[in-house]
């Protein structure tokens, strides 16, 4: 029941959810979500103390791995399969 309950308010522009969900900061972070999932762990460890695991520089380097990875990995994959 929940799963629905938010699919009908993700397909329905008009509503808050709808619109919160179809900003382009939110879809960029969708898009990206697969390779933050794969790079997080190296730079969001709270129990590390290395420079790139702290705040701020630790998300910027994340989002730009995760970036980078889509890019040049996930893209060319996804491409083969036929997808954007």
């Amino acid at each position: 029941m929940p799963c629905l309950l938010i699919w009908s308010l993700a397909n329905r522009a008009d509503s808050p959810v709808g619109q919160f969900l179809h900003r382009k900061s939110v879809v960029v972070v969708g898009v990206l979500s697969y390779s933050l999932y794969l790079w997080q762990q190296l730079f969001l460890s709270p129990t590390r103390d290395d420079w790139y695991c702290r705040w701020p520089q630790n998300i910027g380097l994340a989002l730009l791995a995760a970036a980078v990875s889509y890019i040049f990995i996930e893209r060319p994959f996804l491409r083969l399969k036929g997808m954007p």
